[in-house]
C-alpha cells in the first residue's frame, strides 16, 4: 500500500517528485498548510494494479494522463485500480 505522508509533522511544508514505490511506481506528492495537497501523480513502470491509502477524508478521483477518468474499488480508506505501463495517474479530491 502506497502512504502519502503518513507521519509527516504538520506544521511543515515539504514536497517530492518520483519516489519509487513498491509495484514499479514513480510517486510526486506535496503536503502544505497541514494536509496532503490535490494532485498526487504515480506514474506506473511495469502496469501493476496500485493501492493507496487515501490521502484526504471523503471522495478522490482518479484520472489518466489523457483526463479519462479512472475506476478503482474502495474499501474503508484503501483504493486499488488497474495500470497501464507508462501512464501517469492524478489522485484528486472529488
Amino acid at each position: 500500500v502506497i502512504r502519502v505522508f503518513p507521519l509527516w509533522p504538520t506544521d511543515k511544508d515539504v514536497s517530492f517528485e518520483q519516489l519509487r514505490a513498491e509495484g514499479a511506481f514513480l510517486v510526486s506528492a506535496s503536503f502544505a498548510g497541514g494536509a496532503v495537497a490535490e494532485g498526487v501523480t504515480i506514474f506506473s513502470e511495469a502496469g501493476a494494479a496500485c493501492t493507496l491509502a487515501k490521502p484526504w477524508a471523503g471522495a478522490l478521483t482518479i484520472t489518466d494522463d489523457a483526463g479519462a477518468a479512472v475506476a478503482f474499488e474502495a474499501e474503508g480508506d484503501v483504493v486499488s485500480f488497474a495500470t497501464t505501463a507508462g501512464v501517469t495517474y492524478t489522485v484528486g479530491q472529488a
